[in-house]
């Protein structure tokens, strides 16, 4: 439901064909959000729980340089 909800709300937004969704078997549980400014990561669901209740893992980045790395590391899944 919360890919469906981002989906939607991008829609709304007219910014659909910004995302980007990739789903991956790997065994990583490492997680990502990543735009041209700013990458998220780490092991927080994105979920109501993982991000207001769970104690988390998270990163926040704006350095162009790791948001290249992660970009490269994205189009590889």
């Amino acid at each position: 439901s919360f890919k469906r909800k981002v989906h939607e709300a991008l829609g709304d937004a007219g910014l659909s064909e910004q995302l980007i969704w990739v789903d991956t078997n790997a065994a990583l549980h490492t997680k990502g959000i990543l735009t041209e400014w700013a990458l998220v990561d780490g092991s927080m669901n994105l979920t109501e729980r993982g991000v207001g209740v769970n104690d988390e893992a998270v990163s926040l980045w704006f350095d162009p340089e790791r948001i290249a790395e992660a970009r490269v590391h994205f189009s590889s899944l």
